[in-house]
């Protein structure tokens, strides 16, 4: 796994912006992939301030499931719980399937995975200083962090 640039959501003024995704079409895909499975949106996190991930809170299965987005790559993680600065993610087989056609799902395993600057990276001399101040230890630290 390569770590793109802009992943974090941080660069320099001079350097071009990461990429973005687009908020409606997640809404429009979390719909139809819950409406599939008898699922209710609780409520969607839309604003960036300070994390670099859409945050949507579903009951499906009996169960409260967090579906996050990274906001710059088309990168999808499943968490059973977000709070403030901590993510305890989680796999969720069925909901993959329905999210796998429109973006790259990202497995507990896959997130818990060590972060070393040795990890492949393109990330910009922005992102290096965040990550040097922030200290990510897991792939999944950085994908969907908190920084401000």
């Amino acid at each position: 796994m390569k770590l793109p640039y802009g992943i974090t959501g941080f660069y320099n003024a001079k350097e071009v912006p990461p990429p973005s995704v687009e908020e409606k079409r997640f809404k429009d895909i979390c719909y139809s992939v819950l409406l599939h499975h008898n699922g209710t949106v609780l409520s969607f996190h839309t604003q960036l301030e300070a994390t670099n991930f859409y945050q949507v809170q579903v009951k499906v299965f009996n169960r409260l499931i967090y579906i996050l987005l990274n906001a710059h790559y088309p990168i999808i993680a499943f968490a059973a719980e977000v709070k403030d600065s901590y993510i305890i993610f989680t796999n969720e087989s069925i909901l993959s399937q329905g999210f796998s056609p429109y973006y790259t799902v990202y497995s507990k395993e896959d997130l818990s995975k060590p972060f070393s600057l040795n990890t492949e990276h393109s990330l910009n001399d922005a992102e290096l200083q965040q990550v040097a101040y922030w200290k990510p230890e897991k792939i999944g630290d950085l994908l969907f962090n908190f920084w401000d």
